[in-house]
C-alpha cells in the first residue's frame, strides 16, 4: 500500500475558498467563569 499524503499548511483557506458557500469565522473565547454565573442550576 502507499502511505497517504499529508495535508498542506493552507489547505483550509484553499478549501474554503474552492467552495464560497462555505464560510468561517472566529469565534471569541468562551468564558467559563461568567457561564457559571449564567447556570441556573449553579445558582
Amino acid at each position: 500500500t502507499t502511505p497517504v499524503p499529508s495535508v498542506g499548511e493552507n489547505w483550509v483557506t484553499k478549501f474554503v475558498q474552492r467552495y464560497p458557500l462555505l464560510s468561517s469565522r472566529f469565534l471569541k473565547r468562551y468564558n467559563y467563569e461568567r457561564a457559571k454565573y449564567e447556570d441556573l442550576k449553579i445558582i
